[in-house]
């Protein structure tokens, strides 16, 4: 006997039976109720999980974000810190760098200025007093006591002046013209010369200022760095040589 298939079957009966039909015609809408309320509910369900989902990743973008910006702000704040240690204000004195220097002392002449008229062109000196500054005859006198290391510094020439600094010590306060600056010392790391860090509070500005002996101590090159710390980036070098005489 061949096996028919139910479905041909129940086509078939309903075709030939009115009561059968009309009792197939009462439940299948039942079934389609049934079969629509587990979509429904399958499909409601989803929806009440995916705004718990965005909720979620919601709140671990906002964490990372908030990781995140923690980070920068302690980042910020230690470049604050370091830029605010670096105004000239807050300047201070040069860490050791060398316990031994060459024994400067001596009587130099000034031999040759490079970029000198720029260098005090930035620290606003008047064009007459640069010109007559570039073409100055100009001595330094260095007595230099290395067992108690002092450095006695005379200039005579356009601006004259007198200093005894300590290296490594306390430091002092100097004036050319109306300028007063807070002077520190100590020897460069090479120990072949003196380096003088000069801050001017008022202005917001500092000199750099490291004298060289060269190794048959006949010339002492100096270097001369200008440097405003008002954010400006202003910054001005200038280099010269003198000749020793005495």
């Amino acid at each position: 006997m061949s096996v028919v298939d139910p479905m041909i079957m129940l086509v078939v009966t309903t075709a030939t039976s009115p009561t059968l039909s009309r009792a197939i015609d009462a439940i299948v809408p039942i079934y389609i109720i049934v079969a629509l309320s587990v979509i429904w509910a399958a499909y409601s369900d989803d929806l009440s999980r995916k705004p718990k989902k965005a909720r979620d990743s919601l709140k671990s973008r906002t964490a990372s974000s908030g990781r995140q910006l923690s980070s920068a702000q302690k980042e910020a704040s230690s470049s604050s810190s370091k830029a605010n240690a670096a105004d000239a204000g807050g300047a201070v004195a040069p860490p050791k760098q060398s316990d031994t220097c060459v024994d400067m002392s001596g009587s130099y002449k000034l031999d040759k200025n490079i970029n000198y008229q720029n260098f005090l062109a930035i620290q606003g000196v008047g064009w007459a007093l640069r010109k007559a500054a570039d073409s100055a005859n100009t001595t330094h006198h260095i007595a230099h006591d290395l067992a108690s290391k002092t450095f006695h510094l005379k200039i005579q020439g356009l601006v004259s002046s007198e200093a005894v600094y300590k290296v490594y010590g306390d430091p002092i306060t100097t004036k050319i013209k109306d300028k007063v600056f807070e002077d520190h010392t100590s020897y460069l790391p090479s120990g072949n010369g003196v380096r003088i860090l000069k801050v001017n509070k008022a202005d917001n500005y500092t000199i750099e200022v490291c004298r060289i002996l060269s190794p048959d101590k006949t010339t002492i090159t100096m270097d001369q760095t200008c440097e405003f710390k008002d954010g400006s980036g202003k910054r001005e070098k200038a280099t010269q040589i003198f000749k020793r005489v005495a």
